[in-house]
């Protein structure tokens, strides 16, 4: 038997910055991930990057987009 803990559900009071309404790519944090996060910020500013740590399993990067926002220009 398994014990869940709370901290597990990203949607929960214990990540605000993310959002409800949102698309989001969850990568493990590598240093090829870390150069992507820099890429992509400096290219396609509407897709907002931040990491997290995750008490299980470290830390993660989050490329979040909202709701509605078009990236049809970028492709």
């Amino acid at each position: 038997m398994a014990e869940v803990h709370p901290e597990g559900n990203l949607h929960s009071k214990f990540y605000p910055e993310i959002t409800e309404d949102s698309f989001n790519l969850i990568l493990q944090s590598t240093p090829q991930v870390k150069k992507l996060e820099k890429e992509l910020s400096a290219q396609i500013p509407e897709i907002e990057a931040f990491s997290i740590h995750h008490k299980g399993n470290g830390e993660h990067i989050f490329f979040n987009v909202k709701k509605g926002t078009r990236l049809t220009q970028f492709v």
